[in-house]
């Protein structure tokens, strides 16, 4: 995030849908609802906010609670447990350098919420050219990290 942007936005999203992302234009982070996955009558004033800045150029760096090492920011997702009628898209940079390492695999993590113990290897995501996108019907904490390609998949 430059200096001149904000590490958090608010922005309400009705059955339209839309878009929340501290930057201008859209940079490292985005949350795109798509039209319909807000029930018709309802306003929802979602949050985004970097809670962890970028490790440094080239760095993986270890988060408590995960076997994970984060290669990209830790984003809360706001109001914790949102649920929307069909998947919201998360799009996050990370540091492709970072995470280079032929032994290990690209992950989303997320945390329910704050005050939980622990983060969840999430299923899905895709990651090219620096961009991880992940489909999420939930809002809550996200990061991308690296993990052993040989580490078992727990959820």
């Amino acid at each position: 995030i430059a200096e001149n942007d904000l590490s958090r936005t608010s922005k309400p999203i009705d059955r339209w849908g839309g878009q929340v992302c501290p930057t201008y234009p859209c940079g490292e982070v985005t949350l795109t609802v798509p039209p319909m996955a807000v029930d018709e009558g309802r306003n929802i004033g979602l949050t985004v906010a970097v809670t962890a800045g970028q490790p440094a150029a080239g760095v993986a760096v270890p988060v408590q609670g995960s076997i994970a090492l984060r290669v990209s920011s830790i984003v809360a997702f706001e109001p914790h447990n949102t649920s929307f009628s069909r998947p919201a898209f998360i799009a996050m940079v990370y540091d492709e350098a970072a995470a280079e390492d032929p032994n290990f695999q690209l992950a989303f993590f997320r945390k329910p919420d704050p005050l939980s113990v622990g983060w969840r290897r999430q299923a899905e995501g895709t990651f090219e050219s620096g961009v991880a996108i992940l489909p999420s019907d939930h809002l809550s904490l996200y990061f991308v990290g690296i993990v052993p390609k040989d580490a078992p998949f727990v959820p």
